[in-house]
C-alpha cells in the first residue's frame, strides 16, 4: 500500500496559457509512473507547473482586455514529453542519491539508500550501462 506523497514543480520559460500549464502539470504523474509508482489511493501527490515567460505588466491604458501569447496546442507534444522525462529522471536521481532515513510510517522502520556500487555491478551484468 502506498504511504508516501510526492510534490512535483515544473518550471518553464515557454509561453503557456493556464490551461496548457494544467495539462503540463498532469504529465508529472506519467513521469512518476515511468519510475514504477502507481500513485496509490492514499498518496497525496501534488503537481504544479508555472511559466516565467510572460512577466510583463499590462501596458497603461490597455483597456479591459489584454492579449497574452502562448504556444499553439498543436505544438505541445515535445514539451509534454520533456516534462515526463524530467520527472522520471528526477525520481531516479532521488532514488540513486538517497541516503538511509528513518521512516515516519511505519514508525521505527528505516528506508535504506541504494548501494550505488552494487547497482552498477548489476547494471553491468545485464548490459544496462
Amino acid at each position: 500500500q502506498e504511504t508516501g506523497s510526492i510534490i512535483v514543480i515544473l518550471a518553464t520559460d515557454a509561453p503557456l496559457s493556464d490551461a496548457i500549464l494544467r495539462g503540463l502539470a498532469r504529465r508529472a504523474g506519467l513521469g512518476i509512473a515511468r519510475s514504477g509508482s502507481p500513485g496509490g489511493n492514499s498518496s497525496g501527490d501534488i503537481f504544479l507547473a508555472f511559466s516565467v515567460a510572460d512577466d510583463m505588466p499590462a501596458p497603461p491604458h490597455a483597456g479591459p482586455v489584454i492579449t497574452r501569447h502562448s504556444l499553439n496546442w498543436d505544438e505541445l507534444d515535445p514539451l509534454y514529453q520533456a516534462a515526463v522525462e524530467a520527472v522520471d529522471e528526477s525520481v531516479i536521481n532521488a532514488i540513486v542519491q538517497g541516503e538511509d532515513v528513518a521512516c515516519v510510517k511505519p514508525e521505527g522502520k528505516t528506508c535504506h539508500g541504494i548501494d550505488t556500487a552494487r547497482l552498477m555491478q548489476v547494471m553491468a551484468k545485464y548490459g544496462r550501462l
